[in-house]
């Protein structure tokens, strides 16, 4: 069996690199709820500036450490309860991502609101999330069990505070101003299950831009 997984994990592709192959070259992105910064380190090579937002500190200091050791100069992370609001300016990134966050804040309404802010206008939004109705949770459901989206733990579900299908995800997206441009997910043979990403992915990505 572990044979068989380290085989199939050749096939996989990992939802950072899903996320980055929707991103062009740019000025300057933010990555939101950034964890220890494997993205923002990754878009370095690519944007004139990049900034990303934690509410972990022992997450961001691993993130300037990785930044530090790499000699990685044009990344700023910083420490902040994104709940809050963004503190940056109106237009101000031309490119906002969010992986594996919006399950998190409190009102993803206004999250979205705030990316639409700090975005210019035809900016790049990518969220990446959970897929609650992929096809396995989907049969745990039907089988009378509750499905898990990010632990096993009976009644909790990782810290998450709220589920997203694809429809429910691109109804936030556009009704928060945003025209969805692409949908797709990651994982093992994902170009594959991109066939049908809403039941075949587990989690969903969505690329928009600001109208």
């Amino acid at each position: 069996m572990n044979k068989l997984f380290f085989l199939l994990r050749r096939f996989e592709v990992h939802r950072i690199r899903a996320v980055f192959e929707l991103l062009e070259n740019g000025e300057r992105i933010i990555d939101v709820a950034c964890g220890s910064g494997d993205f923002a380190l990754l878009a370095s090579k690519y944007f004139k500036e990049v900034y990303g937002v934690d509410i972990s500190s022992e997450k961001i200091s691993k993130a300037k450490k990785q930044a530090k050791d790499e000699n990685i100069k044009n990344v700023i992370f910083d420490i902040y309860d994104v709940n809050g609001g963004l503190k940056f300016k109106k237009e101000y990134f031309n490119a906002v991502t969010a992986i594996a966050a919006l399950a998190f804040f409190f009102d993803p309404y206004f999250i979205m609101s705030e990316f639409r802010r700090i975005l210019k206008k035809g900016g790049v939004l990518i969220v990446e999330v959970p897929n609650l109705a992929y096809l396995p949770r989907r049969i745990t459901l039907l089988l009378g069990h509750l499905p898990k989206v990010a632990s096993t733990d009976i009644g909790w579900d990782g810290g998450h505070l709220h589920n997203f299908t694809q429809n429910s995800l691109v109804k936030l997206i556009e009704n928060s101003g945003f025209r969805v441009l692409k949908i797709t997910g990651s994982g093992i043979f994902a170009n594959l299950r991109n066939f049908w990403p809403s039941l075949l992915c587990g989690n969903i990505i969505v690329k928009a831009v600001k109208k």
